[in-house]
């Protein structure tokens, strides 16, 4: 099983693919299991699989059910050319060297640490513009694993 864990006010703060991840995501995870910091709630693998795409957002409703909306509707990512693909890996790279440094040697690390790699080692050269598609999808498509940006925390 998966998770979205939110704070109070039912903003989601990370995304889980497992029990695993969200331990290493944040120490102390109790605190949202039972209640005090926010919600921890379940969803399905295939929600976050589809998720992972990040062609759908998750929107938590108030009585805490997860709905999943497209993407499109909403026009987060504007990677219309090369400059503005790059900028938006070069911040990726960034979040993820900082969380790097407050993690511990695991699993997780390991995982943040094999992204990085794979942004780094990124020919976005090669690629057509616009690009309609997401990052995640066109790296999932090469074969990759990737991490959703709500999973870098």
């Amino acid at each position: 099983m998966a998770y979205i864990v939110t704070n109070l006010e039912k903003s989601i703060s990370f995304i889980s693919k497992d029990l695993e991840q969200a331990k290493a995501q944040y120490n102390g995870i109790e605190i949202y299991q039972n209640g005090l910091a926010g919600n921890f709630i379940t969803i399905s693998d295939t929600d976050f699989n589809t998720l992972l795409l990040n062609e759908k957002i998750a929107v938590v409703n108030s009585d805490l059910s997860v709905t999943l909306r497209d993407r499109a509707d909403y026009e987060i990512y504007d990677f219309s050319s090369k400059e503005k693909l790059d900028k938006h890996i070069s911040s990726l790279k960034e979040r993820i060297s900082d969380v790097m440094k407050r993690k511990k040697e695991g699993l997780f690390k390991n995982e943040l640490s094999a992204y990085k790699a794979l942004l780094e080692n990124l020919d976005t050269s090669s690629i057509t513009y616009p690009f309609n598609t997401t990052l995640e999808k066109y790296l999932i498509d090469q074969g990759n694993t990737v991490l959703h940006p709500l999973q870098i925390v």
